[in-house]
């Protein structure tokens, strides 16, 4: 699956506006997981289906933290999801 497959077709008419990010992705052909405010994976690319072995079909909907983290490291990542939400700074 391309990551303009997990978009739709919005933006792919000719004269839509400026380039939609998925087609940079696709571009640069880089792993890209995007998650929501509550850190569920709304974006999985195609390279993030090599890299960390799941399927998109698979990744998107679930918690990054129970899927992309180990469990003992869960409770660190909850909290510095939480600071980059609150603060809007990056890692």
């Amino acid at each position: 699956m391309r990551t303009a497959d997990l978009f739709g077709a919005e933006g792919d008419q000719p004269g839509s506006g400026p380039r939609q990010p998925r087609e940079l992705l696709d571009l640069l052909s880089v792993a890209a997981v995007l998650l929501d405010a509550e850190g569920r994976i709304v974006l999985w690319s195609p390279q993030a289906e090599e890299l960390f072995g799941y399927t998109a079909q698979e990744a998107l909907g679930q918690y990054a933290a129970r899927l992309l983290v180990h469990e003992q490291h869960v409770e660190l990542m909850i909290r510095l999801f939480s600071e980059v939400m609150r603060t809007g700074q990056g890692w």
